[in-house]
């Protein structure tokens, strides 16, 4: 057997002949790395999400709203529609609502727009824009213990002894329509007459959706609506997605961050552990320096137990990383955080192996300073070592 074998056999005898420690080492590994490797598939997860979501709202379509939010009159949207390749404009009315003492969203859309916006609903939709009537989420429903045909007052700012309207059908929540609700709050669809009315802002709307022919017509659209009007705040689809990628990658940053804590105690594990190996060993490297073992063998034994402990930790912390996405994205956040919101599973290899790499670089830096520490044993010293 070669003298590389030798070694590994003596590196991987001293760690089984210490069964805890090691156990307790790789746990703390593990615990790292699955922490590191769910977070960051915690943020892919959110990424997919919000694309789908921002695609299916915004395929082929802009997003036109006043500079500072305030109401647009509809007439502007004759204008609009004039323009090379304008399909349709279609204005969306979006404001605040009390419901059974409970903050929520009110969304006005023309009721033969309302599918584009939401999947589509258990009952019916509202029969006309100005009728009294409303859809809502399963989760707002249940939320709010309605059924179809319930009445619920709906009270605003502007209509302060409320509105009795009634829930003509539920639907699916949807990504755009749960975050009106920004995750808790209740949703109410209407006709946009409906909403004008409620919000006081009959004649205006908060914004169009203005979709085009063609993708390839969309920055012609784009300037030409801000050259027109130019007050207006134009956003795209990739417009949206690049702000919403930004608060991602911010929080994606921010977990990071956090991650590296957990990252901190497995390095000074691993190393804590390499230190208590080579101190119980300082007899035993005495023995191999004085039969003629060099310092790069004694660094030798040393650097493969900690990096033996990083691929073990690495490779069970990737998979435990995996399981604890699964269980925070099917069972945790579905169940205990009130969103009703579901993020799609994605196992990101590229996650793991980031992971598995991490663990490796940290078993070898943690392992370099107890590794060349013991090459500092003098072996006189060592065999009068108790």
């Amino acid at each position: 057997m070669s003298v590389f074998g030798h070694l590994t056999r003596y590196s991987i005898r001293d760690l089984s002949a210490r069964p805890t420690r090691t156990l307790l080492t790789i746990l703390g590994i593990v615990i790292g790395i699955a922490f590191m490797v769910s977070l960051t598939s915690l943020t892919l997860s959110m990424k997919t999400r919000i694309k789908d979501d921002v695609e299916s709202l915004l395929s082929s379509a802009i997003l036109v709203s006043d500079m500072d939010m305030a109401p647009i009159p509809l007439y502007i949207s004759d204008t609009i529609r004039q323009i090379g390749g304008v399909r349709s404009v279609v204005p969306v009315v979006i404001g605040g609502c009390i419901t059974r003492r409970e903050p929520g969203i009110l969304l006005g859309v023309p009721v033969d727009e309302i599918l584009s916006f939401v999947p589509s609903p258990q009952g019916r939709l509202p029969s006309s824009d100005n009728a009294l009537e409303f859809i809502t989420t399963d989760f707002g429903a249940a939320s709010l213990q309605l059924k179809v045909n319930d009445s619920l007052k709906v009270i605003t700012q502007y209509v302060s002894v409320g509105t009795n309207l009634k829930i003509v059908g539920t639907t699916e929540i949807g990504g755009f329509f749960q975050g009106l609700a920004a995750g808790t709050g209740s949703v109410v669809v209407t006709g946009i007459g409906t909403a004008q009315y409620l919000l006081n802002m009959r004649g205006y709307t908060t914004y169009f959706v203005v979709r085009i022919s063609d993708v390839s017509f969309g920055d012609g659209v784009v300037k030409e609506i801000k050259a027109t009007f130019p007050r207006t705040k134009v956003l795209t689809e990739k417009d949206l997605l690049k702000n919403l990628g930004n608060i991602i990658d911010t929080l994606d940053a921010l977990m990071f961050s956090v991650s590296l804590v957990s990252l901190a105690v497995s390095g000074l594990s691993i190393m804590n552990s390499v230190a208590m190996s080579v101190a119980e060993k300082r007899r035993e490297i005495g023995v191999l320096k004085s039969i003629g073992a060099e310092n790069w063998h004694v660094i030798y034994i040393f650097m493969f137990q900690g990096i033996l402990l990083g691929i073990i930790g690495g490779t069970l912390g990737g998979a435990a990383g995996y399981a604890l996405t699964y269980f925070l994205l099917r069972t945790f956040l579905p169940r205990f955080v009130s969103i009703g919101l579901q993020f799609p599973f994605i196992l990101d290899f590229g996650a793991y192996i980031r992971g598995f790499g991490v663990a490796i670089v940290l078993s070898i830096v943690a392992s370099i300073i107890p590794s060349w520490n013991a090459t500092k044993v003098r072996p006189i010293e060592a065999l009068r070592y108790e």
